[in-house]
């Protein structure tokens, strides 16, 4: 089990950056726990998929603006963590269980990581070489 301590200091993290809906869908799940109708798991998995999408559809084209040299590493990352998001609805939608809890871990520690380091790079990037 989790330490939801850590859970929380890190939503509270990244609540204060670029990332609203996602985190209320965070919120919803979690204040639901495993106890969200199929339906509702079924609802938010898919606003949250569909939030996902257009964030990494947004920051991929702001990096190739940008030419940023790391994009190819930083379109990996994203990939690689909606195939973990693509799996768990795969599997919900075969008949497994909901599990929020799991859900919201995944979601919650890989913005952490990814909004605490790898946009910073190419924010830093960004400032580094854009001039206005």
């Amino acid at each position: 089990m989790r330490d939801e301590k850590l859970i929380e200091s890190k939503l509270q993290k990244i609540k204060r950056s670029q990332y609203p809906e996602i985190l209320t869908i965070v919120e919803q799940l979690k204040g639901e726990n495993t106890k969200v109708s199929p339906e509702g798991y079924s609802k938010l998995l898919t606003r949250l998929i569909s939030c996902f999408e257009k964030h990494f559809d947004s920051e991929e084209a702001f990096m190739e603006k940008i030419n940023f040299p790391g994009i190819d590493l930083h379109i990996t990352g994203h990939k690689k963590f909606m195939n973990k998001i693509y799996l768990i609805q795969q599997s919900f939608k075969r008949g497994e269980p909901a599990n929020a809890e799991q859900l919201c871990t995944l979601v919650v520690d890989w913005l952490f990581d990814h909004e605490m380091g790898r946009d910073i790079e190419y924010l830093i990037y960004a400032v580094q070489n854009i001039r206005g």
